[in-house]
């Protein structure tokens, strides 16, 4: 297979030497796609195709372009492409040949995996004088054992290397006081470590000293270390001496204060309390009671708590800030509505301005209407005009009082036409009103759309809960 992909190598070869001129006309990009739409043009022009079917087709999917050009570019295209696939699967092939090229020989022995690797399968296929099998045979290799006289003298430099490699950070056998370090295994080694001290008071199977150990002259303790590898076992005994764990700073007072209490507490197990040391090495020491954190507690609590009413009601004057304006732009078509028709039937501005919102205030004083921010605020305006301010001042700050644009706008209208009288602005308003109630009906449609997007969740889940409560009664009944 090898021989077949340097043929197909070789054969790219030669036609990258001879599509040279052709890469001239290839749209600048990168190298490699420049090889092959070279190689994709000097292909097209040396075999014989004909490209009118293709230029009819190119003609209906592309009507803008000339059809022998769109035909060019697919065919190139396509040729490319072709190109790029066979040579990246000829490269794969020829590194998946490099990878097994010994397969299809024959075979007097299989190699091992190495020293402690893991075993290996290995697929074999086998064929006797007269015929092959038809299914290969797979066979588990062992990785390679050591010899009893090769894993002694792995047992014999892991014994002499143990002594050292276990002292961690105490400079001697003799005088131990810092964990040790109970290694499981040793180099590259595969040897099995298991460590037994002889004294577990002092010192456990992990090399880790005990912190209740105080013996001042310190205690001898042998450490065996037995060693396994297969069937092959060997151990060493290391003797050392274990003294108080070394402890520094704020832990040696911690231990000493601990220890100085236990001391107390049992020369006073007969009496009502327990006499607390004054002194301990490291010197004076005084006890305090714990200075109870409830307080400060509660206060961060009530400030935390306060912070969040302070944005609870904010967020709930947003929310009605933004109500208000709805409430406000649902009301603008009835309000501009009925000021046209009061002004068409004759009216002046003022009149029906004022009308409006009595009429509103008869209707909430009888307990017939609530509240509406909108004819509130036209309340206000009647109130102001009624002690003095002038007309015209008085619409515009109902405008600019409203914070809405619609009234703005309303606002804006009342004011310019007043000197105009009635019959400039009922047009106005006449229009005006139409284009509110468009309004209204597209928001009430946007409306609409959001609420039935938000009861998506809910139905799905609704659906989810009856096809559960339908299917599980089914499945159940099957076994399952």
């Amino acid at each position: 297979m090898i021989i077949i992909n340097i043929l197909i190598f070789f054969l790219f070869g030669a036609l990258f030497i001879v599509s040279a001129k052709y890469r001239q006309s290839v749209a600048k990009g990168s190298a490699f796609k420049e090889i092959f739409y070279g190689g994709a043009e000097y292909l097209i022009s040396r075999l014989p195709n004909d490209t009118s079917e293709l230029r009819q087709k190119q003609r209906m999917l592309k009507p803008s372009e000339k059809p022998e050009k769109a035909a060019g570019n697919f065919l190139r295209k396509v040729s490319a492409e072709i190109l790029m696939l066979i040579f990246i699967g000829n490269v794969l092939s020829f590194l998946a040949g490099l990878q097994g090229a010994g397969a299809g020989r024959a075979l007097s022995s299989v190699s091992r995996n190495g020293y402690g690797e893991m075993s290996r399968k290995v697929t074999l296929e086998v064929k006797t004088s007269d015929r092959r099998l038809k299914e290969p045979i797979d066979i588990e290799v062992s990785p390679r054992k050591y010899t009893g006289k090769e894993i002694q003298a792995i047992f014999d430099e892991i014994k002499r290397a143990l002594p050292v490699e276990m002292l961690a950070e105490n400079k001697s056998s003799s005088h131990v006081d810092s964990d040790l370090n109970f290694i499981k295994k040793y180099k590259e080694y595969p040897v099995e470590i298991e460590w037994y001290p002889d004294n577990f008071e002092c010192i456990n199977s992990e090399g880790k000293l005990d912190d209740e150990f105080s013996e001042e002259a310190g205690e001898r303790v042998n450490i065996r270390a037995g060693l396994t590898y297969e069937e092959f076992y060997d151990e060493v005994n290391i003797p050392i001496t274990v003294f108080p764990r070394k402890r520094y700073g704020e832990e040696k007072l911690r231990f000493e204060i601990r220890k100085a209490l236990e001391n107390a507490d049992k020369v006073s197990e007969t009496e009502s309390g327990i006499s607390l040391p004054k002194r301990i090495d490291s010197g004076e020491i005084s006890f305090f009671s714990p200075v109870s954190k409830t307080g400060i507690t509660i206060l961060l609590l009530s400030l935390l708590g306060a912070l969040g009413i302070f944005y609870g009601r904010n967020d709930e004057i947003k929310k009605e800030i933004v109500n208000r304006e709805r409430q406000m732009k649902a009301d603008y078509p009835k309000i501009v509505s009925r000021l046209a028709l009061l002004l068409g039937a004759g009216m002046t501005i003022r009149g029906a301005f004022e009308k409006t919102a009595r009429d509103y205030e008869m209707s909430r004083a009888k307990g017939q209407s609530p509240m509406h921010y909108a004819y509130e605020e036209m309340l206000i305006t009647v109130r102001l005009m009624n002690s003095g301010t002038g007309e015209m001042t008085a619409y515009q700050e109902f405008g600019m009082r409203s914070g809405v644009s619609e009234y703005r706008k309303l606002g804006t209208l009342l004011s310019q036409n007043l000197k105009k009288g009635s019959a400039g602005i009922l047009s106005l308003l006449e229009y005006e009103a139409a284009n509110a109630f468009e309004n209204r009906k597209s928001e009430a449609r946007r409306l609409g759309e959001e609420a039935g997007t938000k009861l998506l969740l809910p139905m799905g889940i609704m659906l989810l809960i009856v096809l559960l409560i339908i299917l599980i009664p089914s499945i159940m009944s099957f076994g399952f």
